[in-house]
């Protein structure tokens, strides 16, 4: 249930007890989408927390007729990037991500969270070689290539089917959890 917010400008009392509202209602779905792309879980409930205080302070920018969660997804969204920017790493893959939250609920995301980690490291020497190399050091397909010997193409096609790869792993993991 979106709760939308009565003015711009954030009113003493009245505002801290909306959004006080919207952070008991969003806490979990924040927390969860930003832990299903940072593998420490205690900086993630960091940037959850710092998230709301950014909202809290932007509550002024925000327009009341628009839904909340979506405005603060993005700016939970934002502190993902300049965490990956300060540690210097890079996102698994966006599409994977999308597709472990939009399939995934509050409920059972800490579960995805778990399977996709435990996947990752049931991976192959060579396919976590890849994947530490783009997604975590943040190098380019080009250079993931060189270093493993092989063209770009077949760097871009290997990460696409390890990514199906780690896809498949956790459906396989949510079915047998549903057993």
């Amino acid at each position: 249930m979106e709760m939308a917010l009565e003015s711009k400008e954030p009113r003493a009392g009245e505002s801290l007890a909306s959004f006080d509202s919207l952070v008991r209602e969003h806490a979990a779905a924040i927390r969860m989408h930003i832990r299903m792309r940072l593998r420490d879980a205690s900086r993630a409930d960091d940037l959850a927390q710092e998230a709301f205080l950014v909202a809290y302070r932007r509550l002024g920018s925000f327009e009341a007729a628009r839904p909340f969660y979506p405005w603060l997804r993005g700016i939970a969204d934002n502190l993902i990037r300049n965490e990956r920017r300060r540690q210097g790493t890079g996102s698994l893959d966006q599409g994977l991500d999308e597709l472990l939250w939009k399939e995934s609920d509050a409920r059972n995301a800490t579960a995805d969270v778990e399977a996709l980690h435990d996947c990752l490291d049931s991976l192959a020497r060579g396919a976590t070689r890849m994947i530490q190399s783009r997604y975590h050091e943040g190098r380019s397909i080009e250079e993931v290539a060189a270093e493993e010997g092989k063209s770009p193409n077949a760097v871009s096609v290997a990460l696409l089917r390890i990514r199906q790869t780690l896809r498949e792993c956790i459906e396989r993991r949510r079915r047998e959890e549903m057993r």
